[in-house]
């Protein structure tokens, strides 16, 4: 039986949680990078994210939209900031993609209000 492979965007791909995890995408199985996105009028878009972090080419452009690469992925993970995030998991949410976040700014704003 083949196994699944899960097609993953990360959007914040130049932070540094987001270079850490394309580098670990392209070192699992059943994992691949297809949509590095970071914020709009950046001067690395349409540049292969692979050499801008140091991994060498993976054939993955860096893009500045989410929406106009929907068709490319089933999971977003987001390293973003509490505005971007939002936006993204509305898109998300209306294109029933999967999206997991990981924007500390969220969750410690809510452990100070509780």
């Amino acid at each position: 039986m083949k196994s699944k492979i899960l097609k993953i965007a990360v959007s914040g791909a130049l932070g540094k949680m987001g270079k850490n995890l394309i580098s670990e995408i392209q070192n699992t199985k059943n994992i691949s990078l297809k949509v590095a996105i970071v914020k709009e009028k950046s001067p690395y878009i349409t540049q292969d994210v692979g050499k801008i972090i140091k991994i060498g080419k993976i054939n993955v452009p860096i893009s500045d939209s989410l929406k106009n690469n929907l068709q490319k992925f089933n999971i977003l993970i987001d390293f973003t900031n509490p505005k971007t995030t939002l936006e993204n998991l509305n898109i998300c949410a209306k294109e029933k993609k999967k999206c997991n976040n990981w924007n500390n700014r969220f969750y410690s704003r809510r452990t100070k209000e509780n």
